[in-house]
């Protein structure tokens, strides 16, 4: 398991703690995600075909960057925040990073 990082959600603002509970590779990717105002808590999938998926799709040419995949990750949480039923603390909620996650954490980058 990797240690916590912090960031700051990319258009949110919002402060999250998260860290990686499987290892980088060519897997389904699971993040443990903290929003640290509140104390709700995500179990973020970032899936293999999802990810290989978009690459493709997007002409990247290339994999996705570590920084453009934990920013798809921090999106994801911040669409999760935005939806209903409202986040309740110590409520762990999975969700799954999509594409659009991704297509917009891969902009953010360009």
């Amino acid at each position: 398991m990797n240690a916590w990082k912090t960031l700051e959600s990319p258009t949110l603002k919002i402060p999250l703690e998260l860290r990686e509970t499987t290892t980088p590779g060519p897997h389904d990717r699971i993040w443990e995600v903290q929003e640290l105002r509140t104390g709700c808590v995500f179990k973020v999938t970032f899936g293999k075909d999802v990810m290989e998926g978009e690459a493709k799709a997007s002409g990247l040419g290339r994999g996705l960057r570590e920084a453009e995949v934990e920013r798809a990750v921090c999106l994801a949480v911040e669409e999760a925040l935005l939806s209903e039923p409202e986040k309740e603390p110590g409520v762990t909620y999975e969700i799954a990073v999509g594409s659009q996650e991704i297509e917009t954490a891969a902009g953010m980058s360009s």
